[in-house]
């Protein structure tokens, strides 16, 4: 009689964020690191430790503990925690604006009604989105008001789980408004206290038997794109690849290396498993998986199928696999390259999307029934006498604020039946390997990734191209500069521009590229993103090339714009000589954003043309030459496109200067060269200037991208517009009889 196995469980909560901390300000740029931990990153192994009997699996990226490590010791530098900490009665109108703008990024239906106070101060803001509707909105906060924002914002972020066992959290959410800056403060300290526990929290349950930790490669690369960018042919032919090719398995390596070393620091062993970012592999990563002394990887069925040379597994109406398939899918197999070999897991896609995307509309016992029905018909599907493991594995963070409580009576309830029923066993990958070794040995592992089985999301828009191309053209940059024994790199350089390149290889930044997903701030991870390139470039004392200012997603232009509308024909004389002269002109005008009006040192850029010249008007802010000694400050028309130019005007208060323009082009990225100067410039009140055309080699039909800089000191101060450029096309000489025609 064949033995009789259970089924077993293995399930894997991958725990990742974007790397969002600048390394030229050590400013985090958004707090979903310090807001996850408090409300996913800690509860969720606590949850299996409050379940007897249970086991699960957590997947954590070195990276987003080094972020966590930085926010539990109170080093970490963040906005909305330092407006949070900020005593209200103190807080400007802008950072009111601020908050009232951004302290309400949560879930409604989960983590804002739920709360009548919290409720009731939504309601006041109301649908203000625009910086005018915000202005507006602040008149309804009071300091009380604004207090209780800070609070709730950060309550609202604590898991419940971890909030049911404190009793200071349940009395705050009792007292629901008036809180005290004392109240408040005792708030952050648990927050930061609950980030303190993350890591130490896996270690004890690991060490404990409870819970397996993997590791995933250091920054989060799509390591086969990292290893070379022409493999996102293999999966899909069509799919362009990056005209500048990508091809480093070193770094591929060192991510998986530099991992498994950071791992090991932490948590005193090495790994056994690692999930590959976003279930990416290839063959050629077997040998590197092998060196770097792991056991297991994790995938998705759509690659086991194809690995298999199958077409993808079917299932019934219901969800349900063919029997054959089934049996296919729910075991580990080996996979091998060049000698070296690996064990793969296989994750069920359907039963993860479940979790994932469909049961946080449920009442959580009939979900976590249903799952169990799941797992109970595959049960009766697979012959006996084999040891069979079905592999749920997804992301372990964002999918809870869609649920009630953040997931909590859900993962208690499913918990609860899978330990209660005796055809279901729960099991880390590590354990069930030490008993059940794979069976099988794949002809080939398929490359791919957990989504459609191909790389699309991360190459195939051409957003996402120009990022790998100017991620290679970076690295190439600075790595001939390190290599170069006259530049004399001390060693914290060279490190902090390699890890600036690593941090952009990771993979969340092309995840926002493109029109595969919007997360509604994708300028933002643009601009993070271009500001890792451009620290490696500083590190080495490279100057950094124009193409970097050049957004790559195609967003809207901050500020209020407003195009040319026939030729212009200014006196250039510092003046505002005539309302006319400028009349016809395009504009950009200043909004606040972030900083206060008074901070910026340009008020508003006007921009036109003659058939022969472009002309560019800068209104800087009366306030910057006040004082004698303010120092000069240069200020630079730079044009990105189609051919990088620079034009430079050094300013100051006496004005005792002949002012002339200072030209210089990109010989090759990051080095300029004096060209020639021109005498067309004039600065009084505002700065006037006419830049001949052909001098430039520019002609009509040609589109100009173009920012404003101002630098102290070669220290740059302010870019206009600090998003995409000002963007306008030198017109023919019928450039007025067209717009009158039409």
């Amino acid at each position: 009689m064949p033995t009789k196995y259970p089924l077993y469980i293995n399930f894997i909560w991958h725990m990742h964020q974007p790397y969002y901390k600048r390394l030229d300000t050590g400013e985090h740029a958004m707090p979903w690191v310090r807001l996850h931990a408090t409300k996913d990153y800690l509860d969720m192994p606590l949850i299996v430790e409050d379940c007897p009997g249970m086991k699960a699996s957590f997947n954590l990226v070195p990276s987003l503990i080094e972020q966590i490590e930085e926010f539990a010791e109170g080093t970490a530098r963040e906005r909305t925690l330092e407006l949070s900490r900020k005593d209200a009665k103190d807080l400007t109108r802008e950072e009111r604006r601020f908050i009232i703008a951004n302290f309400f990024q949560c879930n409604h239906h989960r983590m804002i009604a739920p709360f009548p106070a919290y409720e009731d101060l939504y309601s006041r803001r109301g649908w203000a989105r625009t910086p005018e509707e915000l202005d507006r909105a602040v008149n309804y906060f009071q300091t009380d008001d604004m207090r209780d924002l800070q609070v709730w914002f950060n309550l609202a972020w604590v898991d419940p789980f971890l909030r049911e066992k404190n009793d200071f959290l349940k009395r705050l959410i009792q007292k629901g408004s008036r809180f005290s800056e004392e109240e408040k403060n005792e708030l952050l300290d648990i927050c930061q206290n609950i980030n303190g526990k993350v890591v130490s929290a896996y270690s004890r349950l690991q060490n404990a038997g409870v819970i397996e930790v993997s590791i995933s490669p250091f920054y989060h690369p799509i390591l086969p794109l990292v290893y070379d960018t022409n493999f996102c042919q293999r999966p899909r032919p069509q799919c362009p690849a990056p005209r500048l090719r990508f091809h480093h398995p070193e770094d591929a390596a060192w991510h998986i290396e530099e991992a498994c070393t950071y791992y090991e620091e932490r948590f005193g062993a090495a790994p056994k498993g690692m999930w590959p970012s976003e279930g990416s592999v290839c063959p050629e990563l077997i040998p590197l998986f092998k060196k770097a002394g792991l056991s297991w990887i994790a995938t998705d069925e759509e690659i086991l199928a194809l690995s298999l040379g199958n077409k993808l597994f079917e299932r019934d109406g219901h969800g349900a696999l063919h029997r054959e398939d089934a049996e296919k899918l729910y075991q580990p197999y080996r996979a091998t390259f060049e000698g070296a070999d690996i064990t793969v897991f296989f994750r069920d896609h359907y039963l993860s999307d479940l979790i994932g995307f469909q049961y946080s509309g449920w009442n959580a016992d009939n979900a976590a029934a249903n799952f169990i029905s799941h797992l109970k018909k595959i049960k009766s599907s697979l012959p006996e006498g084999k040891p069979y493991v079905v592999s749920i594995i997804l992301d372990g963070e964002n999918c809870w604020e869609f649920y009630e409580a953040d997931g909590l009576p859900f993962l208690r309830q499913l918990y609860k039946k899978i330990v209660a029923d005796p055809d279901l066993k729960p099991i880390t990958p590590s354990e069930y390997l030490a008993v059940h070794p794979p069976r099988h040995t794949l002809k080939e592992l398929y490359t791919g990734s957990w989504i459609n089985h191909d790389f699309y999301i991360w190459i195939g828009h051409e957003d996402d191209r120009q990022s790998w191309e100017r991620l290679a053209q970076t690295r190439r940059d600075v790595m001939q500069r390190i290599k170069d024994p006259r530049a004399s790199l001390a060693s914290e350089a060279v490190q902090l521009a390699k890890k600036a390149i690593a941090i952009a290889e990771g993979s969340d930044w092309n995840w926002w590229f493109g029109d595969d997903h919007n997360s509604g701030i994708d300028d933002q991870f643009d601009a993070l993103y271009r500001n890792h390139l451009m620290q490696a470039y500083k590190a080495v004392g490279l100057e950094i090339p124009s193409r970097l200012f050049v957004p790559i997603t195609s967003i809207a232009i901050t500020g209020e714009y407003r195009a040319p509308a026939a030729f212009i024909k200014p006196t250039l004389d510092g003046r505002v000589t005539s309302y006319f002269e400028w009349l016809a002109a395009g504009s950009y005008e200043i909004t606040s954003g972030s900083m206060h009006r008074s901070q910026h040192t340009i008020r508003s850029i006007r921009f036109g043309f003659d058939a022969d010249n472009l002309y560019v008007r800068v209104d800087p802010n009366p306030e910057i030459f006040k004082t004698a000694d303010k120092e000069p400050l240069t200020f630079i028309l730079a044009i990105l496109e189609p051919v990088p130019w620079r034009f430079k005007a050094r300013l100051s208060a006496e004005k005792t200067e002949p002012l002339r323009l200072q030209c210089n082009t990109e010989s090759e990225p990051g080095t300029w060269t004096s060209a020639f100067s021109l005498d067309s410039v004039a600065f009084d009140k505002i700065l006037e200037m006419a830049i001949p055309f052909e001098k430039i080699g520019l002609h009509a039909g040609m589109a100009i991208n173009f920012q404003i800089v101002v630098q102290s000191q070669d220290h740059e101060l302010e870019r206009c517009p600090s998003g995409i450029p000002i963007r306008m096309v030198i017109p023919d000489r019928d450039f007025e009889e067209t717009l009158w025609k039409v």
